[in-house]
C-alpha cells in the first residue's frame, strides 16, 4: 500500500517534477501533467520571511535536561564530532527552508502541549529504535532490509575483536543503527534550513505550536546542510519562491500516494589466497 503524504514537488522545474511523480507515485505522464498543474496552483506565492525564522532561547530552567541531551549516543554524530558550533534554541517553524520532498502522514508523534513534552520529543535522550526484517543469508553475502529509511551503516561500521592471548578466533562485525533522532536546524549564509525532524515540526505546527526546540547548527560549508541526491537541490532553495515548512502547514503542499520504499543494506565477503 502507498503512503499518504504531503509533497512540495511543485517548486521543481517541469521535467524534474514530472520525473518525481513518475518515480514516486507511478503515474502515467498524462496524469502527472494534471497533478503538476494542480500542485503549482496550490504552491502559490513566496512565503513570508522564507529562511528567516524568529529564534528564542530555551528557558534556563531546562539547562539540566539539555545537558543530558549531550549524552545521546547520536549527539557527537549530530555535531560532526565537534566540528560544528551548536546551541539549543526555540526556532519558528514555518519560515524554515524545507528540502525534504514530502512528509508522510503516517505515524505522527504523540501530542505535545508543553515545553517539557516537546523537549522529550524533539531532543530525546536515547537513540531511535532499530527495526529490521529477518536478515537473508547467502553463501557469501547477507542482506538486511528495513522499512525505516533512517536505518544505515555507521561511518566506521567494521569492528574487529581479537584476543591475542586466546588466539583461537577473531570476531568481526558491522554496526547498523538509526541516524540522529535530534531535531536539527542548520544556519548557512544567514538562512535557516530544517535538516532533521520534518514530521515533528509539521505535527507541532498543526497543533498550534509556533516554535520548536532543536539543536541549531552553524554550517561551515554547504555540505553541512545535509542535501543529497534524494533532496531538493540548492538552486531551488535559493530561488525567489523557495519551499518552506509553511508550505506544508498552510495547505500549500499537494497530497500524493507515495510508493513505500525500503532501505536495503547488502554486505558481501570473499576469501582469496595471494602471493
Amino acid at each position: 500500500m502507498p503512503i499518504h503524504a504531503l509533497s512540495i514537488f511543485a517548486c521543481l522545474p517541469e521535467r524534474q517534477a514530472l520525473g518525481y511523480l513518475q518515480s514516486q507515485c507511478g503515474f502515467s505522464r498524462q496524469v502527472c501533467s494534471g497533478k503538476l498543474a494542480q500542485a503549482r496552483a496550490r504552491y502559490g506565492k513566496p512565503m513570508p520571511r522564507a529562511g528567516h525564522p524568529d529564534i528564542q532561547a530555551i528557558p534556563p530552567e531546562y539547562a539540566p535536561y539539555l545537558e543530558q541531551v549531550k549524552s545521546n549516543p547520536r549527539f557527537k554524530e549530530t555535531i560532526d564530532n565537534g566540528k560544528l558550533t551548536y546551541s539549543f534554541q526555540l526556532v519558528e517553524i514555518e519560515p524554515l527552508l524545507a528540502y525534504q520532498y514530502h512528509i508522510s502522514l503516517e505515524h505522527l508523534p504523540e501530542k505535545c502541549d508543553t515545553l517539557d513534552a516537546m523537549l522529550r520529543t524533539c531532543l530525546p535522550l536515547e537513540a531511535g529504535d532499530l527495526s529490521i526484517e529477518q536478515p537473508c543469508w547467502e553463501k557469501d553475502k547477507v542482506t538486511i532490509t528495513s522499512l525505516d529509511l533512517n536505518t544505515r551503516l555507521y561511518d566506521r561500521p567494521l569492528h574487529l575483536v581479537y584476543d591475542p592471548q586466546e588466539k583461537k578466533r577473531a570476531l568481526m562485525g558491522l554496526i547498523i543503527g538509526t541516524g540522529s533522532p535530534l531535531v536539527q536546524v542548520v544556519k548557512f549564509e544567514g538562512r535557516y534550513y530544517l535538516k532533521n525532524g520534518y514530521h515533528r515540526a509539521y505535527y507541532l505546527r498543526m497543533n498550534g505550536i509556533i516554535q520548536l526546540p532543536c539543536i541549531l547548527l552553524e554550517a561551515n560549508s554547504e555540505a553541512d546542510i545535509g542535501l543529497s541526491a534524494g533532496t531538493l537541490p540548492m538552486n531551488i532553495l535559493k530561488s525567489n519562491n523557495p519551499p518552506t515548512m509553511g508550505h506544508f502547514t498552510n495547505d500549500r503542499a499537494f497530497t500524493l500516494p507515495i510508493k513505500r520504499f525500503k532501505r536495503r543494506i547488502q554486505i558481501s565477503w570473499a576469501e582469496t589466497v595471494e602471493v
